[in-house]
């Protein structure tokens, strides 16, 4: 069962700064009013979970801070990351659309402020104002277009490019400039950054030695430092970042 984490006074939705602000543009003011009514706010734990894959979906969390990893199981009972929810993010919009089961497990990678909301009520606000639920639609269908995209190429490229292009990824949301190399400010486990690219631990640690041999990246126990992401984004066969 999921934990409930810790209770906070609730965090109103007027002051939003989250995806969820974008909706709430387009809602009265009796709709934000009975948004905040629908929801409670908690502070989650690193490892806290939010949800189960599988489970009934009563609830849509709004991450005011903190991360988390989104992620489904293989039929061979591995979990593969599909991503990484950055602060301000929404997670559980698909089940709005259709009220299935969640389609994942969301866990928290560092610990933060998360809103719950009330399927039902929130649906309920919703059908009153069509151009929320286009917002919400069009999030849902951006978020299937990356998967697609990913898993496409997953598909396609070797393991030391899916590797590599994970890395560029996480630096450019997580990453902070170190004289000329990024720092990655995420607490992540090799086992999670194994099954962000759909490989074992082992050939992960393995690829990721090699970057290291090569002057690309450094690494620390958990933390990892892109030395050169110039030559590290040739690896990964993309344009370097501006």
């Amino acid at each position: 069962m999921a934990g409930s984490g810790t209770k906070l006074s609730t965090l109103p939705c007027a002051s939003c700064g989250t995806r969820l602000a974008h909706v709430l543009e387009l809602l009265d003011a009796d709709a934000v009013t009975l948004l905040d009514r629908a929801h409670g706010s908690h502070t989650y734990a690193r490892g806290q979970i939010l949800f189960y894959e599988s489970t009934a979906a009563h609830s849509v969390f709004c991450l005011r801070s903190g991360v988390a990893k989104v992620s489904r199981a293989t039929s061979q009972g591995r979990a593969y990351i599909l991503r990484i929810a950055r602060p301000g993010e929404i997670l559980g919009l698909e089940n709005l659309l259709d009220g299935k089961p969640y389609a994942a497990t969301a866990e928290m990678l560092e610990g933060g402020a998360v809103c719950q909301f009330d399927r039902e009520r929130f649906v309920s606000v919703l059908e009153r104002h069509p151009a929320a639920w286009r917002e919400i639609a069009t999030a849902v269908a951006e978020e299937l277009r990356r998967c697609e995209e990913e898993r496409s190429e997953l598909a396609s490229r070797s393991l030391r490019t899916r590797l590599a292009a994970a890395l560029i990824h996480l630096g450019q949301e997580f990453g902070a400039p170190e004289g000329g190399a990024v720092h990655l400010h995420l607490d992540l486990s090799r086992d999670d950054l194994a099954s962000m690219i759909g490989a074992s631990t082992e050939a992960t640690i393995r690829q990721l030695s090699e970057l290291r041999r090569r002057g690309l990246v450094s690494t620390d126990h958990r933390s990892i430092r892109i030395e050169d992401i110039g030559r590290l984004a040739r690896v990964a066969r993309l344009t370097p970042p501006a």
